[in-house]
């Protein structure tokens, strides 16, 4: 019986399977070095979308009236029948604000802007402010949530009920909220694929202060810890230019944010410019995990079972009780501008703030895999590349690789993303299958032009 040689028993084989070896961590430390450019972010988003798109269309209508969320649209009929109103008519805005108080939503979310009078129907505002007035005198446990703009010059813009935001109901309680309807966008190919923590603004007494998104403000009163996030704003704006030790330094040790079951670490404000600068001397930091914890999951289509017309949405033709949901009101009729790309296609924007409360308050933000988990697995894949390139010619090497890692990884990265939101690369490892081909073409190219000299001698 023949005996049985390995490959380490070869000194020529050996050589050249550590040769594979040493160029499969070069390709991982390029790799690991390109993470931060903005080639490593379009393969990660290139990866993550097609995980996002596909958990999207997988994802069945049922899913939906389990979620937190409840949209109240004012669909495209109603707009044109409320008279293509370029303000959203605030007798309306009061009904609907009045229904969810009544059907018992803890959390109302305003995807309109109110930051103007309305000239025309002046008694309208004065319903509005009549309604917000009795929820603070009957103690509403209903919170509010108003989104704000802030210039391009930094400077927090005025509000039609400014002064409700920092009033109490008789009990003490606050119940109305400024917020910034802050979605994120990838530079490269402009698709919003984050939600924001916050924006830095200057407020009327040149103070710098803290405006929470409001996709994060809504999932801090879902859980009751509103008041941790006035003390992170406090601790922002306290340690803004200050040194800090890095991600684990006590400073960023304070700027932990609890959000259900996960926790965000908040980077420290960014000094951007003088304090006598026209505009903030501080941007956003967001977060140490912004490319993975502020991902949005879209996990709700706009067409969701979850959703009434804003004329339909009254005893009889919508949920009686609303107790535990976050009830978003906006519009969603193309005709207002408010259409956004995002990885799934064009989508209104409340329902890609509405996703994004849904991310948070649920607890599927995504993440990435511990540090010494992606580097076991990046050793193991290093492992089978060189023995692969080493049984094989180097076109059947990549091939056989490339259709390897995909057909473990794809699987094994949707059931970890679906399952737990921790997200491996499949991309990286077929790019990374490529390169190693071409290095192993260049060796032995030098190999045979070696050999051939020395033939030559």
């Amino acid at each position: 019986m023949a005996q049985r040689h390995f490959f380490w028993q070869s000194r020529t084989l050996l050589c050249h399977y550590l040769i594979n070896v040493a160029v499969g961590i070069m390709i991982a430390v390029i790799f690991a070095m390109a993470a931060g450019s903005q080639w490593g972010e379009g393969v990660r988003n290139a990866a993550f979308d097609l995980l996002v798109r596909y958990e999207y269309q997988q994802t069945p209508h049922a899913v939906a009236p389990r979620s937190p969320l409840f949209f109240v649209e004012i669909s495209p009929l109603e707009y044109r029948q409320w008279g293509e109103p370029l303000l959203t008519p605030r007798e309306k805005v009061a009904d609907l604000i009045d229904a969810a108080w009544h059907k018992g939503a803890p959390v109302v979310v305003l995807d309109i802007l109110l930051d103007r009078p309305d000239r025309e129907h002046p008694d309208a505002d004065a319903k509005l402010r009549s309604l917000l007035q009795r929820m603070l005198r009957e103690n509403a446990h209903t919170r509010v949530i108003f989104p704000v703009r802030v210039g391009a010059d930094g400077e927090l813009r005025g509000h039609l009920l400014d002064d409700f935001f920092e009033s109490r109901s008789v009990a003490g309680e606050r119940l109305f909220y400024p917020a910034a309807p802050t979605v994120l966008a990838s530079q490269d190919d402009l698709l919003n694929r984050f939600w924001g923590a916050y924006q830095v603004c200057r407020d009327r007494q040149g103070g710098t202060r803290i405006i929470w998104s409001v996709a994060l403000l809504a999932a801090a009163l879902h859980q009751g810890t509103q008041d941790h996030l006035e003390q992170l704003a406090k601790r922002l704006v306290a340690g803004a230019g200050q040194a800090h030790g890095g991600a684990t330094g006590e400073g960023d040790a304070e700027l932990r944010l609890k959000l259900g079951e996960r926790e965000l670490q908040l980077a420290p404000l960014e000094r951007l410019a003088p304090a006598d600068a026209g505009y903030p001397g501080f941007q956003a930091g967001e977060s140490h995990g912004l490319p993975y914890a502020q991902r949005v999951r879209f996990l709700i289509a706009p067409r969701t079972l979850a959703r009434r017309d804003a004329g339909n949405f009254r005893p009889g033709l919508s949920p009686d009780s609303l107790a535990g949901k976050i009830v978003v009101i906006g519009n969603g009729s193309p005709e207002t501008g408010d259409i956004l790309a995002t990885p799934v296609g064009q989508m209104p924007g409340m329902y890609l703030i509405g996703n994004a409360i849904n991310t948070i308050v649920t607890g599927r933000m995504p993440e990435h895999m511990e540090e010494w988990q992606d580097l076991l697995l990046e050793a193991a894949m290093i492992v089978v590349a060189a023995w692969l390139f080493l049984k094989f010619h180097t076109i059947l090497a990549q091939i056989l690789s490339s259709l390897l890692f995909l057909a473990a990884l794809v699987p094994v990265s949707w059931y970890l993303y679906r399952e737990f939101g921790v997200f491996i690369n499949f991309i990286i490892p077929v790019v990374g299958m490529r390169l190693h081909g071409i290095a192993d073409s260049l060796e032995t190219m030098f190999a045979t032009k070696g050999r051939k000299q020395h033939d030559h001698h």
